[in-house]
């Protein structure tokens, strides 16, 4: 079953499951006429509509926060405009949203988006918010080959790989090698995964939130196993979901390739 139909079940499972909470119009009347009125513009000229529509969705889900429903229209209209980057947006939203039941869909729905894709070669966004308060936005580290290393302190072989990952971030760091980890810990206190990479001369940033296998970053890329490492070149792609083995010639030789638009 292609993901857009498969799309419209899971929103549309959702949308039953709303319960009607509106500040203003009842919510059945409010979206009723949000319907109403792009039903004809959407069946007229989809992509162009589309933003209006996903403007008009993100507003009812505003108004109705306890709502379900807006979230399947925003995904609509995503799905509409035929934008990857903007139905990619949305389930981020979803994905950060308190409701459970929405954050759980999203990411699942997310990572078999990223199953069904090769992303090799492609680009490889991830933001958060590190252990220690800072931000963390791999666009940003463009430029950069950035390992990407999923572990956790209860896994014996990713602490078997610490000194490794140190001793390797050392000698390559100054030439361009970063690293970004995201630790599934079931601890949610951020200080006591900060006390162990103090311990361990861990200096990179580290994401955790405390749900072990359900942590959001891995969930959205489809993790089921510790260590995974991937590897982001200078031009911000996904290089390897291997990075573990022969990790350092791989880093030497991505850090060998010139970033476009640099001179020889």
């Amino acid at each position: 079953m292609k993901i857009k139909f498969l799309a419209v079940i899971i929103f549309g499972a959702l949308a039953f499951n709303s319960q009607a909470d509106g500040p203003k119009l009842p919510y059945s009347v409010a979206v009723g006429k949000v319907k109403e009125k792009f039903a004809p513009l959407i069946k007229d000229n989809p992509k162009k509509s589309a933003p209006e529509y996903l403007k008009a969705a993100r507003q009812l889900a505003k108004d109705y926060p306890k709502e379900t429903g807006p979230w399947m229209l925003m995904m609509q209209a995503a799905t509409y405009s035929g934008d990857e980057q903007m139905k990619i947006g949305v389930l981020n939203e979803m994905a950060d949203h308190k409701n459970p039941q929405l954050s759980g869909v999203a990411l699942r729905f997310m990572s078999m988006m990223w199953k069904q894709n090769n992303p090799i070669g492609k680009p490889f966004q991830l933001q958060f918010t590190g252990i220690d308060g800072n931000q963390v936005n791999l666009a940003k580290l463009k430029g950069k080959v950035v390992l990407i290393d999923f572990w956790a302190t209860w896994c014996g072989p990713c602490v078997a790989e610490i000194p490794n990952l140190v001793k390797t971030y050392n000698e390559l760091h100054d030439q361009g090698f970063e690293i970004v980890g995201i630790a599934l810990e079931g601890n949610k206190d951020p200080k006591r995964l900060q006390a162990y990479v103090d311990r361990k001369q861990m200096p990179w940033p580290q994401y955790t939130d405390g749900l072990m296998w359900k942590n959001k970053i891995a969930q959205r890329y489809g993790i089921n196993g510790v260590p995974t490492m991937w590897l982001v070149d200078r031009e911000g792609n996904l290089s390897s979901l291997t990075a573990r083995i022969d990790l350092k010639n791989k880093v030497k030789k991505l850090l060998a390739e010139k970033p476009s638009g640099t001179s020889n």
